[in-house]
């Protein structure tokens, strides 16, 4: 949490007893400056007469404080919903939200991602028990929906099921996993089998 959050939680008492004051004397003070009670505190004042006039103005001061309080803790219940708030978002994201805390004072300049900064995923598009098959498939893909394959590269990649022995895959790629879902997507609409599968570094 950021010093200046806690520097307003730590202050926000002092408003609330700020605010009592003002209430206490405006509630004790008529115009002119004379006292609720209509009697001027002096010497001719008996201690009854004392006591009784604290108790009226006390009883004033409570009534006014009760219409100001619930303000007073709208304030508080606000300020520290804010502070949950930040607190939570810097949680799940951490030094990312730096740049949120009033403290931040340097934002770093954006560097655009570059293809490298995404994920390599390609396309599986047929399976097959030989490599000459799967390049004889690929072929017939790219001759029939170069639209979507052709800027893609063959991918060979083999896979043992537990089963069934070994198989090999026909996969297109690589490609960003945005475009992947998307020419799949429009294979399927086509009739073409397809899913999107990570592609392992060379």
């Amino acid at each position: 949490m950021s010093q200046q959050n806690k520097r307003t939680r730590r202050s926000l008492p002092n408003y609330l007893l700020f605010g009592c004051l003002v209430v206490g004397i405006a509630a004790c003070a008529g115009p002119g400056g004379q006292t609720t009670a209509g009697t001027t505190p002096g010497g001719n004042e008996t201690l009854e007469q004392r006591v009784e006039r604290l108790e009226r103005d006390l009883a004033t001061l409570r009534i006014d404080y009760s219409v100001v309080r619930p303000s007073m803790e709208r304030i508080v219940s606000a300020e520290s919903g804010i502070e949950a708030r930040l607190q939570a978002i810097e949680g799940a994201f951490g030094p990312i939200t730096a740049s949120i805390s009033p403290e931040a004072t340097d934002v770093a300049a954006y560097n655009s991602p570059t293809a490298s900064a995404f994920p390599s995923v390609g396309i599986h598009l047929a399976s097959y028990r030989d490599t000459e098959n799967v390049r004889r498939g690929w072929n017939e893909l790219v001759a029939g929906h170069g639209d979507l394959l052709a800027d893609l590269d063959l991918k060979v990649v083999d896979y043992r099921s537990a089963h069934d022995g070994l198989y090999r895959r026909l996969v297109a790629g690589p490609v960003d996993p945005a475009a992947a879902e998307s020419r799949c997507a429009s294979l399927k609409d086509r009739g073409i089998w397809c899913q999107v599968v990570p592609l392992r570094a060379p």
